[in-house]
């Protein structure tokens, strides 16, 4: 009898366990990968994974042909679970490639749990998983796009396709849709945003601080992180204002090296794992390391 006690006993704790180890996936995950910053923990997770054309790239022509021979990049798409200890928040939602459910399950949340999706613009790869069949993924969030990109996006022409997709995402999620002013300073939330306009005309990056801690998410500002860091200056066709784009590429660049703590950055399209960090060889080239 007591050795059947013990053998019952040991398949019970082998079995939660198990369910145990499902509820929060590991950095094995061909598409999650985790990283802490401070007691906050960022997934980023892959939502796509394509081959594109260079032909995309202006401004410097010869690294592109030295970079990419064939003429193809990889181009990923990503968004971010964001678990501070007060809030679990999203930054993106990808295309709405993947089953959001099926995925969150995998870090541990539901998509009814998620309190705020924080956008950084509006195109395909970043709101597109809001919504499926017409209706809302995250039907408990606020959805948060700045004043700036709000009024960007609904002032092109009525057959522009962001335009289009953005007022179907407003229709369903109505008043959950919250306009914010990006710089705006709030103590509260270690969340804070970043104006950055090119990419779009009210593109916002954010800022996640921690014990000391940093991680800049972003959004769109660099299309192929492995060409960009070596020229800041490679433009995109994908960005809307290239010249500006460039710009707030640069600053951004800037803005990390004169950060006091460490400092990690992740972004759309930055090739997975997702998480870099970024530092200046010499003047106007900058190279990267990716978190493993």
């Amino acid at each position: 009898m007591k050795k059947i006690s013990i053998y019952i006993i040991f398949v019970l704790i082998s079995t939660m366990c198990f369910i145990c180890l499902g509820c929060e996936s590991s950095n094995k995950d061909k598409n999650l990968y985790k990283t802490k910053i401070g007691n906050i923990i960022v997934w980023n997770i892959m939502d796509s994974k394509t081959e594109e054309s260079t032909d995309i790239f202006k401004g410097d022509d010869k690294l592109v042909k030295e970079t990419y021979p064939n003429g193809k990049y990889t181009s990923y798409v990503n968004f971010f679970v964001v678990k501070t200890p007060r809030s679990i928040n999203l930054i993106d939602t990808g295309l709405g490639n993947i089953d959001m459910k099926t995925t969150l399950s995998s870090v541990g949340v539901t998509p009814d749990e998620i309190d705020s999706v924080y956008i950084t613009h509006i195109h395909p790869e970043t709101v597109g998983g809001l919504i499926k069949e017409d209706k809302a993924v995250f039907p408990n969030s606020k959805i948060y796009v700045s004043f700036s990109e709000d009024e960007y996006i609904l002032g092109k022409k009525d057959d522009d396709p962001n335009k289009i997709l953005y007022k179907k995402i407003e229709k369903i999620y109505g008043k959950k849709i919250t306009n914010f002013r990006s710089d705006a300073e709030d103590s509260r939330n270690p969340i804070t945003s970043i104006a950055s306009y090119g990419h779009t005309g009210g593109h916002t990056l954010y800022r996640i601080e921690s014990k000391n801690e940093i991680l800049y998410i972003l959004g769109g500002i660099f299309t192929d992180l492995n060409l960009q860091t070596k020229n800041p200056k490679i433009s995109s066709t994908t960005d809307d204002d290239q010249e500006r784009a460039t710009s707030a590429r640069q600053d951004i660049l800037d803005l990390i090296e004169s950060e006091e703590y460490p400092t990690k950055c992740t972004g759309t399209h930055f090739p997975f794992p997702g998480i870099a960090k970024i530092e200046k060889v010499k003047n106007g080239e900058y190279k990267y390391t990716l978190e493993q």
